[in-house]
Parts: structure tokens; C-alpha cells; sequence
């Protein structure tokens, strides 16, 4: 990282202030940048992973009829991988005990 000297910065912050001012911009910094991306990045994990379950429950509900309410309650809790886990195992199902003896392990 390189820092400029005191009356380079100064200049600096003067030009930047007077293109927000005229262009009605705000300057993001790349520390902001990679922040925002971070966050998108977050964001799509997460509804992958919404998604995800949402097409297990179909599955399960499909494989083994109504899910009662703490086993689909636990679902939220999985991680994506471990949804993708649970949406292999489940094709060996055939009871609900199944699910709950898969869910029981750590």
C-alpha cells in the first residue's frame, strides 16, 4: 500500500468532494466495494440454501406425507451441504423414523 504524501491527500479529498458535489456521486471506496460484493455473495448463499430446502420438504413430504412440525422446524437449521445431504439420503427413506434418525446424527 502506498501513501500519499499529506498535501497530495489533501488535494485529493478536495477533487473527489467537488466531482460528489457536482456529479451528485458518492465515492465508494474498494474496501466498500469488496463489502458490498461480500454481502451479495451472502445473499445468494442464502436463498440457494431457502431454495434448497424448500425443494426438500417437497421431497420429503412427497417420499414420507406431512412432516409434523419439529422435524420441518429442524430442516431451517441445516446448512446447504447439508441439505444436499439430506436430499440423497432421503431417496433411501421410508418411514418417518428415517428422517428423524438422519437428522439425530451429529
Amino acid at each position: 500500500m502506498m501513501r500519499l504524501p499529506a498535501e497530495l491527500e489533501a488535494q485529493l479529498w478536495q477533487a473527489l468532494t467537488t466531482l460528489e458535489r457536482n456529479k451528485h456521486m458518492r465515492y465508494v471506496t474498494s474496501v466498500e466495494q469488496i463489502g458490498y460484493a461480500r454481502g451479495h455473495q451472502e445473499g445468494l448463499a442464502e436463498g440457494r440454501r431457502v431454495e434448497a430446502i424448500a425443494l426438500v420438504r417437497k421431497q420429503l413430504a412427497r417420499r414420507l406425507g406431512e412432516l409434523p412440525p419439529v422435524l420441518d422446524r429442524r430442516l431451517e437449521d441445516l446448512s446447504v451441504d447439508e441439505v444436499e445431504a439430506l436430499s440423497e439420503a432421503l431417496l433411501d427413506f421410508s418411514a418417518i423414523g428415517d428422517l428423524e434418525q438422519w437428522l439425530a446424527q451429529p
